[in-house]
């Protein structure tokens, strides 16, 4: 049986921790973990681990060069599925994601108590399936609230 194709793209601190949260779910999957630091904190015999640069929307050439990263990442590996708990790179991800077909599925950061974070208010409208950790955030238009992670 193939292996679903897993790319989960990550901020360092507490977006890796939060990621790192949900691997149980990611059992018997193919996964690429994309994050901006430079230390793998995800079970290293279970993924792929690739740095990429990190960004924000202050830091253009910086977001230009992260985009190019993923871009070359997503060609490459067509995964099925593109997981974030954000931040910029997720969005980043998502974008290179949606030109080939994968499902995305935002997560947004526990961090983000009274609204989304402006990375989660551009998910949201790229994908069905954005959750927030807050059941007090959730909209019509989304988000959704399944529970939190941390």
């Amino acid at each position: 049986m193939k292996k679903i194709k897993l790319l989960a793209v990550t901020s360092k601190g507490g977006h890796s921790v939060q990621l790192s949260r949900l691997f149980p779910a990611f059992n018997g999957m193919d996964i690429t973990v994309l994050s901006t630091s430079n230390e793998n904190p995800f079970p290293k015999e279970a993924i792929t681990y690739k740095y990429i640069d990190d960004c924000n929307k202050d830091q253009i050439i910086n977001t230009m060069k992260c985009f190019f990263q993923i871009c070359k990442i997503v060609f490459k590996e067509k995964p099925a599925v593109i997981i974030s708990t954000g931040a910029a790179p997720g969005v980043l991800a998502f974008i290179a994601g949606k030109i080939i077909g994968s499902k995305l599925v935002w997560i947004d950061s526990i961090a983000n108590a009274n609204s989304l974070s402006l990375s989660g208010k551009i998910a949201n409208k790229m994908t069905s399936y954005c959750y927030t950790q807050w059941p007090d955030l959730v909209r019509d238009k989304g988000p959704k609230y399944i529970g939190s992670v941390i």
